[in-house]
């Protein structure tokens, strides 16, 4: 498609000299039409998000009561990716760029050059160049070329690659690229030689030497998947095509409880098909911020709910990677072989690989974790072949695997993700290394089922609800905490002097918003969220100022642990720089013991909030033939003024006006619209008075001088 000439585009000219001229004389009022389409596009954006199933309003902790779904125990998923014989040629090439020198597993020393060849469009496109996932360079214009000291890195394996910078001018980002693997040999052989396994997985093969005899135990490596999400399942399939296995660590809280997460029936079958399942706490709270008893009810609670569901529970692995000692004290004490950190190690060339074998304290394991979207395959598989020289043990930890652009920031792309299995397959199979699980790897017996400490919150009581107690986290207040759903949403929690009642109020500035936001009662096994009585419906209210509409909101424990919606009120609107109050009542509590409650305060929209003395009461089971939450104003509680709220919004909407009937905005648009048309008829007279072309002005000169000249007729 070409692109249109804009400087010979004279109605576009006239137009932006029109629209300049209009923005400079309207001031404010002609910011309006901006505004409006602005406002246009962020409801368009809203309701892309609700329609994604990454992006979920209320944010969860996730709703659903079921630890059941399909597959099947027995359903073991397929893997496109994977062919029955690896018969794909050496390199991976893909449309764009390609690399023309060095040959793909060619041995190199010293100084090379890598030369790149652009198909198609090649003027005016820079390719960049990068070596085991660093670049080393960029070339501006063909031929393509970039000089590579390979004495700056280890003898072995390296990956090369090539790919399209973003491009200029009118041009839109160009992603193309290749990668090849090479040999490095700069110093003669011993008795270890290098791995002759290529980088890429098309570049996999079942032929080739197996590398010489190694002078310790191959190094043993964990493939470990955190939280249990849904799409962490499809790796099943990916895993048992190459002969490898995994550990799971779930938590035992959200098994099941909504499309986000595995069902108890997938998890069963990871453990039937060799692999391992791990603990990660009831809730994924961030450990070191709760109290001792509640650290031990989340860590035991979590292993004995899962022992009861058939899986066998030896490692745990440590949400956020945060602890203290009272956590690794707990972890002891409720029954687990070891504990893994979510940190530990890195990249760099003097940093530890890994832990030793038998670890030196197996209840603070290492990992290489922040495996996320920007993550190469190559740099996994160089940090693993650095560890390879001294053997030991390197665990590798993913969150969630990225089937479909775009994909969030802990999610590993689908294509980078089967590069490092393929590798590791073939790693394996030359005896080089081992793949294992956590509980093959560290050992131990199984040990039996330990009570969790008493619950210590018995009576209806918020803890904290005026937020004056301490931190958290940062800027949310003790037995409080901060839900954010989907990416996308900036929240930034703070504490004011502007309160309700006391010294301090809860400030939330968000001037960005994603999926939504919300603010909660710690959702615990007893410290913080009351317990609450079957058949109930309770009443939540809190005080607030805010810019933009808000929503209140309340969670309920399950049975089996985890917490779902059972409330979401109306739309609140806005009230800026004055105190309103506002309250709703939720649905009845169904059947199930173990019940409790999260109420919190939840928003939609970007802008300034603040918050203080949050009300929980109970008002009695619900009358007879009512269903669901209320969705107006409940009654106020004793000795509170609730503001008259006019034109309350539908249910679980925000409060929304036509923008027609707001005449500041219709008269600025109308006046626009004016002046737009009038100024570019007046520009449009101008030019065919006085803007005239050269040679036609010449010509008219010349005209002139000929009439006033004697006899000119």
């Amino acid at each position: 498609m070409r692109v249109k000439n804009l400087k010979n585009d004279k109605p576009g000219r006239r137009l932006g000299r029109s629209a300049i001229v209009v923005a400079l004389a309207l001031g404010p009022i002609g910011v309006a039409p901006i505004a409006f389409a602005l406002t246009t596009a962020t409801a368009a954006r809203a309701q892309q998000l609700s329609a994604d199933p990454d992006h979920h309003w209320p944010p969860q902790p996730p709703g659903g009561d079921q630890r059941s779904g399909d597959p099947s125990p027995s359903t073991v998923p397929s893997d496109p990716s994977r062919s029955p014989a690896p018969s794909a040629p050496s390199t991976s090439r893909t449309t764009g760029v390609t690399i023309i020198e060095p040959q793909p597993n060619a041995t190199v020393s010293g100084k090379v050059e890598i030369v790149a060849d652009v198909s198609g469009r090649s003027s005016g496109t820079d390719v960049q160049f990068f070596v085991n996932g660093s670049q080393i360079g960029t070339a501006h214009s063909a031929p393509y070329r970039q000089q590579w000291d390979t004495t700056q890195v280890r003898d072995g394996n390296a990956t090369i690659a090539v790919r399209l910078a973003p491009g200029r001018g009118w041009w839109p980002a160009l992603r193309g690229g290749s990668q090849e693997a090479v040999i490095v040999r700069n110093k003669p052989t011993g008795s270890v030689t290098p791995s002759p396994v290529p980088a890429l997985p098309s570049a996999v093969t079942a032929t080739g030497a197996p590398p010489a005899a190694i002078r310790h135990e191959p190094l043993v490596v964990t493939l470990d998947f955190d939280d249990g999400t849904a799409d962490q399942f499809q790796t099943l399939g990916m895993l048992k095509s190459r002969g490898l296995v995994g550990t799971y660590y779930v938590n035992s809280g959200r098994i099941g409880l909504s499309s986000l997460y595995m069902t108890l029936p997938q998890v069963l079958a990871l453990q039937a098909a060799g692999d391992e399942i791990g603990g990660h706490t009831v809730y994924h709270l961030h450990m070191a911020q709760q109290s001792p008893a509640e650290q031990a009810r989340q860590i035991c609670v979590d292993r004995d709910q899962l022992l009861a569901d058939g899986l066998k529970i030896t490692d745990m692995a440590l949400p956020f990677g945060e602890y203290n000692q009272a956590t690794l004290a707990a972890a002891k004490a409720c029954g687990y072989n070891s504990v893994r950190k979510s940190e530990g190690v890195s990249s760099c060339n003097d940093c530890p690989d890994g832990d030793v074998l038998p670890p030196a304290d197996p209840y603070q394991l290492k990992a290489l974790s922040s495996l996320g979207n920007k993550t190469l395959g190559s740099s996994v598989i160089n940090h693993v072949q650095h560890a390879e020289k001294a053997g030991g043990l390197v665990q590798l930890v993913f969150h969630r695997v990225c089937t479909q652009e775009p994909c969030r920031t802990n999610a590993l792309q689908r294509s980078q993700f089967v590069q490092v299995l393929d590798w590791l397959s073939n790693q394996q199979a030359h005896g080089v290394l081992t793949v294992k699980t956590v509980h093959e790897a560290i050992g131990g017996a199984l040990r039996p089922p330990v009570a969790a400490p008493a619950k210590t919150t018995t009576r209806l009581v918020v803890a904290n609800a005026s937020f004056e107690q301490g931190e958290s986290a940062p800027g949310v207040p003790v037995c409080w905490e901060d839900i954010v759903s989907g990416d996308g949403n900036q929240p930034a929690w703070s504490f004011v002097h502007d309160a309700h009642s006391g010294s301090w109020a809860q400030h939330l500035e968000l001037p960005v918003i994603g999926a939504g936001v919300a603010l909660a009662v710690t959702q615990d096994e007893g410290t913080c969220a009351p317990p609450i009585n079957v058949g109930d419906r309770y009443t939540v209210g809190i005080w607030y100022k805010s810019t933009a509409p808000i929503h209140l909101l309340a969670y309920r424990r399950l049975p089996a642990g985890g917490y779902r919606t059972f409330g979401f009120s109306q739309a609140f609107p806005a009230s800026p720089g004055t105190w309103s109050y506002a309250n709703f009542t939720t649905e009845a509590t169904p059947p199930g013991a173990n019940a409790a409650i999260s109420p919190g305060v939840a928003i939609r929209n970007s802008g300034s909030f603040t918050f203080d003395d949050l009300t929980l009461s109970d008002a009695g089971p619900a009358p007879a033939g009512a269903t669901g939450a209320t969705s107006d104003v409940a009654p106020t509680p004793a000795g509170l003024q609730v503001p008259v709220v006019p034109n309350e919004a539908k249910a679980g909407t925000v409060e929304s006006a036509s923008w027609l009937s707001r005449w500041p905005f219709a008269a600025g648009l109308a006046a626009a619209v004016i002046a737009l048309v009038v100024i570019d008829r007046r520009l449009a007279w101008l030019r065919r008075s006085t803007w005239r072309h050269p040679a036609q002005a010449a010509r008219r000169h010349r005209a002139r001088i000929r009439q006033q000249q004697p006899g000119a007729t």
